[in-house]
């Protein structure tokens, strides 16, 4: 067997790893500290992508779910708890997943009152 050194560029890698699924309903978006990355498809660096992701989105989309995922940007940055909230196409917008970075515990405050 290799060491562990030897093996740890192969558990760095960038991309994203699927935790779960949770009702959209749970989703609070006063919450959302950081802009959404619109996430699509590319069968040119994935062969099959789009297919496994259309069947993915209209799952999403049937059942109103989000999905919880572990994001990685790159190999060099600590991966991120993140959730991809499908985007249903409408007449101005594709079919995508909206992928919406999880605040830190740190990072999510009290919201200020209306009466100061």
């Amino acid at each position: 067997p290799l060491p562990f050194t030897a093996r740890l560029p192969a558990l760095l890698l960038s991309g994203m790893d699927l935790l779960g699924f949770l009702p959209q309903s749970l989703l609070r978006w006063d919450l959302n500290s950081q802009p959404a990355t619109f996430t699509y498809p590319d069968d040119s660096e994935l062969r099959g992508s789009t297919s496994a992701f259309i069947a993915l989105h209209s799952a999403m989309v049937t059942r109103h779910v989000m999905a919880l995922v572990s994001f990685h940007r790159s190999p060099t940055t600590a991966p991120r708890l993140a959730v991809l909230v499908p985007q249903p196409e409408t007449d101005r917008d594709p079919p995508g997943l909206q992928l919406l970075y999880l605040p830190w515990a740190d990072d999510a405050r009290a919201r200020p009152s209306d009466t100061c």
